[in-house]
């Protein structure tokens, strides 16, 4: 701590109390936005101090930044706080379907439709960092309310759905660096109630979170995942406990054809110390939105207790692929895999099904050869090298040796995008397909091994 204090102080680190440095008030009741968000802007580290609530609309943090959250983090539940902003590219619409009017289409899915912008967001930054011992709370019973009585009988009332897709509580895009942590792991920094999914890194890389409680009611409509890492590299999460109405720590990589044609897909993350208690819903997830495809992920050291254990969920027309997944020293309610068929047939003809690969379970409660009968669904009928305690059982075979392609721009629906880093897309996996259909991009040469791609696939 030493070092980096004489290193900020040498640089001119400018370290902000939004209330005795720009008059934020701290009761809970007056909104502090603007003094935070000038804080924001003129400082490099800004303090909420303990003993105090700021209630406050959406914020925005940028490089080379640190918010330290000691006391409380209010969310505004005034909608015209938060601005509209575009879908994610992997997905192409605003992805909250549980809030959009019945009769909006077939699937509640509009292309291009909207997202209110998180509480705490970051965009094209790097080293961002978000720490303290207090709480950030996204106070989204109105959202879940509202959302409940537009989508479930008897009400089904449309005057209360959504425009657009709920605030995240916590959301980054094209980040490098990014660090979500308490003050350590007896002093843990609390994310609670959000409106939706509650800490969302996407298209982010070189990651930390740790000494972190996330809850939620798990008797709501929710949607309150806890971490979902969505076409993310690079990440270790640890010594997190989890009590949500969904799922705890969860893999993504897009949706459906716009998912799959981006094909940037979540990988190289550990996961381990994290702890869902009865009383919650959270576990461990791969998917259900994995169109990008998922590979070398580990979850090892937790205890899973709430309703759901661990949740391995492909579908039918989401494509993308699980390759190389271990899971190691779990005390688990329970394994679970299905393959659903809720991939929307946006893209005409889209019935692509996942490949998977090398799944590992060592030292695992409640898993059985008889967990993976949905293998026979999977990708050229089978699951590859499925392992419980290091022994085959019914999916022995090995697959088949891939190649791969270097991918580093899509066509997107607002134009050519750059990707944060060169993508090794495996040419025999479901991904990546149509050039008919946004997100595509050429994938240029033919390695013979994801190494030889990924050292020259770079930006």
């Amino acid at each position: 701590m030493l070092s980096r204090v004489l290193t900020t102080a040498a640089i001119g680190w400018r370290i902000c109390d939004v209330s005795s440095d720009f008059g934020a008030v701290g009761d809970g009741r007056v909104k502090d936005t603007l003094a935070i968000r000038s804080a924001l802007a003129q400082c490099d580290e800004v303090i909420l101090p303990k003993e105090h609530t700021y209630l406050s609309g959406p914020l925005n943090l940028t490089s080379n930044q640190v918010l330290r959250v000691d006391g409380t983090l209010l969310a505004s539940t005034t909608p015209s706080d938060y601005a509209l902003i575009a879908p994610l590219m992997g997905y192409g619409w605003g992805d909250d379907e549980n809030c959009f009017a019945p009769d909006r289409d077939a699937y509640k899915i509009i292309v291009g439709s909207l997202r209110y912008t998180p509480v705490v967001g970051s965009y094209h930054a790097t080293n961002v960092s978000i720490t303290g011992s207090g709480v950030i709370d996204g106070q989204g019973e109105t959202w879940w309310s509202n959302c409940t009585k537009c989508h479930y009988p008897p009400s089904n009332d449309s005057s209360f759905c959504q425009i657009a897709s709920r605030p995240k509580l916590i959301e980054t895009q094209f980040v490098d660096g990014l660090s979500v942590r308490g003050s350590s792991s007896s002093s843990p920094l609390t994310l609670q109630n959000s409106p939706f999914w509650t800490l969302t890194p996407s298209y982010t890389q070189n990651i930390h979170i740790a000494d972190l409680r996330i809850l939620a009611p798990i008797d709501r409509i929710g949607n309150t995942d806890g971490v979902n890492f969505d076409s993310c590299r690079n990440a270790l999460v640890e010594n997190v406990m989890i009590e949500n109405s969904d799922d705890g720590v969860c893999i993504k990589s897009g949706l459906n054809g716009f998912g799959l044609n981006l094909a940037i897909p979540t990988e190289n993350v550990v996961i381990r110390n994290i702890t869902c208690p009865p009383g919650g819903r959270g576990g461990f997830a791969l998917g259900s939105e994995m169109s990008g495809g998922m590979r070398n992920i580990t979850y090892r050291d937790s205890v899973l207790h709430g309703q759901r254990g661990i949740n391995i969920k492909p579908s039918v027309g989401r494509g993308g692929y699980i390759q190389d997944v271990s899971f190691i020293n779990i005390d688990t309610v329970g394994v679970s895999f299905n393959m659903g068929s809720d991939g929307k047939m946006l893209m005409k003809g889209n019935d692509y099904v996942p490949l998977i690969s090398n799944v590992h379970f060592t030292n695992v409660s409640k898993v059985s050869d008889k967990v993976f009968n949905a293998c026979s669904s999977a990708n050229t009928s089978k699951c590859y090298n499925m392992t419980i305690d290091g022994k085959t059982g019914r999916w022995p075979d090995i697959l088949p040796s891939q190649r791969f392609g270097c991918k580093t721009s899509a066509q997107t629906m607002f134009g050519e995008v750059k990707f944060p880093w060169g993508v090794c897309i495996p040419l025999n996996a479901p991904v990546n397909l149509r050039p008919d259909y946004p997100n595509y991009g050429e994938a240029k040469g033919n390695y013979a091994t994801l190494a030889a791609c990924k050292k020259v696939c770079l930006i």
